[in-house]
C-alpha cells in the first residue's frame, strides 16, 4: 500500500527551507509514500463571522485533502520561539467541526509527525508546541525520531539539496519511522 499524506509548511516563503525538507521527505519515502504539498497562501484568517456566511471553498478543499489522507507531516519553523501564524491559522481552520454533532476534527487518531529547521537554536520549541496542539486535537502523533536542524540555512545547498550524508540519512530514517507509524494505524490498515 501506497501511502498519501499532506504536508503542511509553517511558512509560505517561497525559498522556505522547512518546504525543502517536506520535498526531500518526499523524495526519501520512496515508492512507499507520497507527499503532497499543500500551499497556505490562499487560507484567509480564521474568523468565525466569516465562517457563519460559509467556510471559504479554500478551507474547504484543504480539509476534504486532510480527511482523506492518510497522515499529515507538518514542517515547522519557528517565529520568535513559536510556530508561525499561518500554521496555527491552517490548524484552527481545517480542525472546525462541520457538523454539530461531530466533536472531533479531521485531525483526530489521523498519524501525523512533526520536522523543521530554523536558526541558531532549530526549531524545537516551536515543534514542541505544534505537539501540544496536536495532542489536544487528539492526533496519532509520532514522537521520535526528532529532526530539528539548526542553522538550515548552512545545511541546504543551492540546488535544494542537504549538503551531509548524516542530514540526509536522518530525513531517510524519520521517513521510515513515518511509514512504520502510518502502517501500525488501526484507522488506516482497516482502509487497506
Amino acid at each position: 500500500m501506497r501511502f498519501e499524506i499532506i504536508g503542511i509548511c509553517g511558512s509560505i516563503r517561497l525559498g522556505s527551507f522547512n518546504r525543502k525538507l517536506l520535498e526531500l521527505a518526499d523524495e526519501f519515502a520512496g515508492d512507499q509514500a507520497h507527499i503532497d504539498i499543500v500551499d497556505l497562501r490562499q487560507i484567509p484568517m480564521y474568523d468565525p463571522d466569516a465562517e457563519l456566511l460559509g467556510t471559504p471553498e479554500t478551507v474547504l478543499r484543504l480539509r476534504r485533502q486532510v480527511a482523506a489522507a492518510n497522515a499529515v507531516l507538518f514542517a515547522c519553523p519557528v517565529y520568535y520561539v513559536s510556530i508561525p501564524g499561518v500554521l496555527k491559522n491552517a490548524i484552527d481552520w481545517i480542525c472546525r467541526t462541520p457538523e454539530p454533532k461531530q466533536r472531533s476534527s479531521v485531525l483526530a487518531h489521523k498519524p501525523v509527525a512533526v520536522l523543521g529547521g530554523g536558526g541558531g537554536l532549530g526549531s524545537l520549541d516551536a515543534q514542541n508546541q505544534l505537539k501540544e496542539i496536536l495532542d489536544a486535537l487528539d492526533a496519532n502523533l509520532m514522537t521520535r525520531p526528532i529532526v530539528d536542524m539548526s542553522r538550515i540555512v548552512d545545511r541546504v545547498g543551492d540546488d535544494g539539496y542537504l549538503k551531509k550524508a548524516a542530514d540526509r540519512t536522518l530525513i531517510k530514517e524519520f521517513m521510515s519511522a513515518f511509514i512504520e507509524h502510518i502502517g501500525g494505524n488501526k484507522r488506516v490498515t482497516s482502509k487497506s
